[in-house]
């Protein structure tokens, strides 16, 4: 492996595609990461690690800092670089990034580099693989269209379902090969990374409590903690069911009212006139429901319109199950589709 040193003599010809991806990646993969980014040339090509407050991610090949730059600062220069162009570390020690062509002329950009000292890495003791999960173990569930801004806690993974606690309500999933016990609960950032359609690979959790997946051919390692059974129990109380919705006709209401309108505006269900807004101009709009239900009126804002149709979308069931669920602190209303819920307070 070379030395730092050493690097301050190579050039290497890289593509812009992989290194965007592989930041963009490293950029987003945890909120509380480090803002600098390590660099590592290896074998030709440049390998990268970041590690955050929870864990750390890292290309595959990765595996000793060498020099570290400004993450943000990085990419904003990729953004103006052709697809191909020369990686180098100048003798001062900084990346240097250098282009040249017909259409681009000359480029030289000097991304902002800083010491080890100063990078804020953490390192972390991982333990060894304690327990096996197949890489497609939560590709039924997509999380992409939870906002963090509204999470109230760390998912729970119990009693083979996981819960998600938001300001919102609650999303629930279940599945029936999701084990019912799992002493670590992984983190919503690790959820959002291996869920949906993401491209999974050897997924695991190890002896200290780190779920570890390689996603689109980066290893991620973020810390679990332990479930919240509490909040689990109340949330996973039996309700009693109010009404039973075509799916199609509240999910569709629900969608096209929260589109008209903010967040905290309010969208009304009720069994005579269906959902209805009024949008920022004082304009009422109304969605049509199924005739010949019966359930009391009630309000829910814009967004948790939006969280009850965008999760229960998921679900290929013909009906929404409305419920009603007494708990020990505020009685919940839960949408039910399939192997989705959402739990909505009152």
């Amino acid at each position: 492996m070379e030395s730092a040193t050493q690097l301050t003599e190579s050039v290497l010809l890289v593509s812009k595609t992989e290194i965007q991806k592989n930041l963009d990646f490293l950029a987003s993969f945890e909120a509380l990461g480090s803002p600098f980014v390590a660099v590592q040339f290896l074998d030709g090509k440049p390998e990268f690690y970041r590690s955050s407050a929870n864990g750390f991610a890292h290309t595959k090949n990765f595996q000793v800092e060498e020099v570290f730059v400004d993450l943000q600062h990085f990419i904003k220069y990729l953004k103006i670089l052709p697809s191909a162009f020369e990686m180098s570390v100048a003798p001062n020690g900084t990346l240097q990034l250098y282009a040249k062509g017909s259409s681009v002329g000359y480029q030289t950009f000097f991304v902002h580099t800083t010491s080890k000292s100063q990078a804020g890495f953490q390192r972390y003791i991982l333990g060894g693989r304690n327990t096996d999960f197949l890489a497609h173990t939560f590709a039924g569930l997509d999380v992409r269209h939870i906002e963090t801004k509204y999470m109230s806690g760390n998912p729970t993974f119990s009693n083979g379902k996981v819960l998600i606690p938001l300001t919102l309500g609650t999303v629930i999933w279940s599945a029936e090969f999701l084990p019912l016990t799992c002493e670590y609960s992984p983190k919503f950032s690790f959820l959002k990374l291996v869920s949906g359609r993401a491209s999974v690979f050897d997924m695991h959790l190890t002896d200290n409590g780190y779920w570890t997946a390689t996603v689109d051919g980066l290893t991620v390692h973020l810390k679990g903690q332990g479930p919240d059974t509490r909040m689990f129990r109340r949330q996973t109380l039996p309700g009693t069911e109010i009404c039973k919705f075509t799916a199609d006709a509240l999910l569709g209401g629900l969608s096209g009212a929260a589109s008209f309108i903010g967040g905290t505006d309010f969208v009304t269900v009720d069994p005579k006139s269906g959902i209805t807004i009024r949008d920022e101009f004082g304009l009422p709009a109304q969605w049509t429901l199924d005739e010949g239900l019966s359930w009391q009126k009630f309000s829910i804002s814009g967004a948790q319109a939006k969280l009850v149709a965008n999760t229960l979308k998921q679900s290929q069931d013909e009906y929404v199950v409305l419920s009603d669920v007494p708990t020990d602190t505020a009685p919940l209303l839960r949408f039910t589709r399939g192997n989705f819920a959402v739990n909505i307070p009152l």
